[in-house]
């Protein structure tokens, strides 16, 4: 990953355009973020032990950070509109803030918690369209 940042971390700098310069930043950064985090976790770092069940919290700190940069990618390559783009980054908050609450609460609440999300989700897609949010 860091290697990946590196050659991203390049490539924005030598773009010919803006747009590729904004693709090569962002995709820098998540590469940053990923092994930053990766480091951590390879060091034993980003993990508890949460009713008596280990815990590694640190992939939703970085799926909290470098998701969203994801989706900016391509809400910038489908060139979508500020709508979706706003729904999808908050349905991604949503469903890795609860996962992270169902993954740090007891049993049976956690199963609580991803039925709830799964529900919500469901719901929500089937109430929106998607693809005509303008």
């Amino acid at each position: 990953m860091a290697l990946g940042a590196t050659f991203f971390g390049f490539g924005s700098h030598n773009a010919k355009t803006e747009g590729w310069r904004k693709l090569y930043t962002l995709s820098f950064f998540i590469c940053l973020i990923a092994s930053a985090l990766y480091l951590a976790t390879a060091l034993g770092q980003g993990q508890s032990i949460v009713y008596g069940r280990p815990t590694v919290w640190v992939r939703y700190i970085t799926w909290s950070l470098s998701t969203p940069l994801l989706l900016l990618i391509f809400a910038f390559l489908g060139r979508t509109s500020l709508t979706l783009t706003g729904s999808l980054l908050g349905a991604n908050a949503f469903m890795i803030a609860t996962g992270l609450v169902a993954t740090l609460s007891p049993k049976p609440i956690n199963y609580i918690w991803s039925k709830y999300r799964t529900k919500v989700v469901g719901i929500a897609q089937s109430r929106t369209h998607w693809t005509r949010m303008d």
